[in-house]
């Protein structure tokens, strides 16, 4: 069985929109300098907590608790759909299912949020499952998420990759011992997959098929 992970945000879908706007929003409601969006773009991917103490400057929990509660307020109405499928996935996973692969979710977003997401793109039926961390952040740590879905599948460590665009993913993988493969087209840079030893480097969605490939 060839297994892949996918993770969601800058791998699947562009959801800097709504992500940007979302965070600007709960910066706003806590009467904080805003920041510019460069350094928001780099706020894309990792988990929301992390996110937002290293925004606030802060490791008082109460008022990152606050950042993420304010965030999620304006994410679950209107946020989650500001948000957009990257050309070619639909087909890309088609394409992989046709050939055997199976196919799963790792993501940092909450599953609960991650799952409306991929519903509202129709693409879930690809997936065998889709796993992220509860509202309350278990599972927050990607390493230890992928380890779980690995374990409840049975996945074969040797015939397994998982496929992202920043260093959390890369990182994910290589902790659980499965091949790994960095896309550039989403949030991370080509120094930041490569510094973190990603197997291979994809540049574009038509070219994931073919880098998959070698791997198997």
């Amino acid at each position: 069985m060839k297994t892949l992970l996918f993770d969601l945000d800058g791998t699947l879908t562009d959801p800097s929109r709504g992500i940007l706007n979302c965070i600007e929003y709960s910066l706003e409601k806590l009467a904080v300098q805003p920041v510019s969006r460069e350094v928001l773009y780099g706020c894309i991917g990792p988990p929301l907590r992390r996110v937002f103490a290293e925004l606030l400057t802060t490791g008082d929990q109460s008022l990152i608790e606050e950042g993420v509660r304010l965030y999620r307020e304006r994410f679950s109405e209107s946020g989650l759909f500001e948000n957009e499928l990257y050309p070619g996935i639909e087909n890309l996973l088609e394409n992989f299912n046709t050939h055997g692969y199976t196919l799963f979710v790792a993501t940092s977003k909450p599953e609960v949020y991650a799952r409306r997401i991929l519903d509202h793109f129709e693409i879930m039926h690809y997936f065998e499952a889709l796993y992220g961390p509860d509202l309350k952040g278990r599972l927050e740590d990607k390493r230890l998420l992928v380890k779980k879905l690995l374990a409840d599948h049975n996945c074969r460590i040797d015939r397994t990759c998982m496929i992202g665009d920043r260093k959390y993913d890369i990182e994910a993988g290589r902790f659980n011992n499965i091949k790994t493969c960095g896309v550039t087209y989403g949030f991370g840079s080509l120094a930041e997959l490569e510094d973190c030893g990603s197997d291979l480097i994809c540049h574009g969605v038509d070219q994931l098929f073919e880098v998959i490939g070698k791997l198997f």
